[in-house]
């Protein structure tokens, strides 16, 4: 069992023609995580909140009249309270022949500022998936792997998508050296590659376009058991 935390403070300060105005920030990240660790089962679950806020921002006497900090530097108003709160988990389950695992994490962020943008300052994200491989008959192996995504907040498209990924296998020969495989990345086509980023009055949504549902062939052969054999140095 794991616990981590830290705390820190800011002070600006703007100084114009000998006249001062202040400006307070505050940081501060709290986390708890715990694993347990059994012969054929392991586990790990963690859970993190964040507060970053600079909120003292309230207009302040400066040469007879009342002027914000920001508007004092010209660098427009940078008013921000961000808080955020993450948590994870995953398992894995070790058998004979097979292995399985599972995972999942939920992570929600709110930014609460006076910008006048018009876009949403709270995202929620909840992805849980599993994944296995195995052994059956001696020489067929499989592979997969599913994950689901739920997302709130985002003005993008297609945010909740389900990832599946398949994969087969077949060893030849005695020795098991030759294998051929075929593997099926995003078999429902539906990933898209979508981010948010919220930072103070910054807000960045970012999606990548390129080539999701892929198919792909594969021969191999294990040239360290060639011939079949083991070979020993002599000692001269």
């Amino acid at each position: 069992l794991t616990l981590n935390g830290n705390i820190g403070g800011s002070r600006k300060i703007a100084i114009l023609n000998n006249n001062k105005m202040f400006n307070k920030g505050l940081n501060f990240t709290q986390s708890i995580s715990g694993a347990v660790s059994l012969k054929k089962f392991t586990a790990n679950m963690g859970f993190e909140y964040n507060l970053s806020a600079n909120n003292d921002n309230n207009n302040q006497f400066f040469g007879g009249e009342q002027i914000s900090y920001n508007l004092l530097l010209n660098n427009g108003q940078s008013f921000f309270k961000t808080k955020s709160f993450r948590s994870n988990f995953s398992a894995s389950l070790r058998l004979k022949n097979f292995r399985f695992g599972f995972r999942g994490n939920y992570n929600t962020s709110k930014n609460d500022n006076n910008t006048s943008l018009n876009v949403n300052t709270q995202t929620q994200s909840l992805n849980f998936g599993a994944t296995g491989n195995g052994t059956v008959l001696k020489s067929y192996n499989f592979n997969f792997s599913a994950n689901k995504r739920i997302t709130k907040g985002y003005s993008l498209g297609n945010i909740n998508p389900l990832i599946v990924n398949l994969g087969v296998g077949k060893s030849f020969l005695k020795s098991k050296a030759l294998s051929f495989t075929m593997n099926v990345n995003d078999l429902l086509n539906e990933g898209n590659n979508v981010s948010q980023s919220v930072l103070g009055n910054s807000i960045i949504e970012t999606r990548s376009n390129q080539i999701k549902r892929v198919v792909t062939f594969g021969l191999n052969y294990n040239v360290s058991r060639f011939g079949g054999k083991s070979f020993n140095l002599r000692t001269d």
